[in-house]
């Protein structure tokens, strides 16, 4: 029976259709997870993938085989982590993509909460507000707010957040505050966009049976949320972000939450994993973490 080193290579191999990402996840060799793979294709007397220089794909037989022996492989290596360690212990590396200010304000701060519960699983992560290549970077989770690209990942809703229309002090003490969303201004000081987009969110208002819908042009758009927020702070112009990114400035006096009769739009968060039929525990032990940290 071939080496489960070689099973585990060609799953990997599999899941992120990449050699050479594989060898990174796995840290070894891309020759070594190669020969891996070429030995279990002799052992099995099949092609379990088709290799060009341009990209891997998975073989009819090796989609059969991948959806048989993935789920055995986690459920081994979580036996293999039970007898070395305590029988309620979930270990690992876990690899996020998250964005800059959804980490800093609410994962950052709950790091503490799944080290203690589970002090065998390691934390990796790429913090960019841009969509990250899953495959190309061994992501086991990516975290997006909003839209979701068209992708062949799975996507589980962990949370949501509402819009918030705030200015600063000083902004509303020259300008005077926004009662209706009618009043925001047709061209506005700022706006924030994605990032490689020219758009960005738009602002969505409702109050009993009306709704409001707003695509703001701006003089000055930005495509990082941090700085957008400082711009609102410093008092260049109102904003609209979600709530947890406003809550603390709110609540120090550095914003003020105009609209406070209207509704945002409600946005959603999801986490992305790669498409399998089953994920281990530790990939399922942090996304329960994560939706923990985004109902805070």
């Amino acid at each position: 029976m071939s080496d489960l080193r070689d099973r585990r290579a060609f799953c990997r191999v599999a899941e992120l259709t990449s050699f050479a990402a594989a060898a990174r996840d796995l840290g070894l060799p891309t020759a070594t997870v190669s020969a891996s793979v070429k030995r279990l294709e002799d052992t099995l007397g099949v092609r379990l993938l088709e290799r060009t220089t341009r990209k891997v794909s998975v073989t009819e037989d090796g989609r059969a085989y991948y959806d048989q022996i993935a789920p055995l492989l986690d459920d081994i290596t979580e036996v293999e982590s039970r007898v070395h360690s305590r029988a309620d212990t979930v270990s690992g590396r876990v690899r996020i993509a998250a964005p800059r200010h959804l980490a800093s304000a609410l994962l950052v701060p709950n790091i503490a909460t799944l080290v203690r519960q589970h002090p065998g699983i390691e934390l990796d992560f790429t913090l960019a507000d841009a969509a990250v290549d899953m495959v190309g970077e061994a992501v086991d989770i990516a975290v997006r707010i909003g839209p979701l690209p068209d992708t062949s990942a799975s996507a589980i809703r962990i949370g949501a957040f509402e819009q918030v229309l705030c200015a600063a002090p000083s902004w509303i003490e020259t300008h005077g505050t926004i009662a209706h969303p009618g009043e925001i201004p047709d061209t506005l000081p700022m706006a924030y966009r994605f990032p490689g987009s020219a758009r960005g969110y738009p602002w969505v208002f409702t109050k009993d049976d009306e709704t409001i819908e707003i695509n703001p042009h701006a003089t000055i758009r930005f495509d990082d949320l941090d700085t957008y927020v400082e711009a609102g702070r410093a008092g260049l112009g109102p904003i609209c972000v979600l709530s947890f990114q406003a809550a603390s400035y709110l609540a120090g006096g550095d914003l003020i939450h105009m609209l406070t009769d209207w509704r945002g739009a409600t946005i959603d968060v999801n986490a992305l994993t790669p498409e399998r039929r089953h994920r281990s525990r530790r990939v399922e032990v942090v996304l329960d973490w994560l939706r923990l940290c985004v109902a805070i």
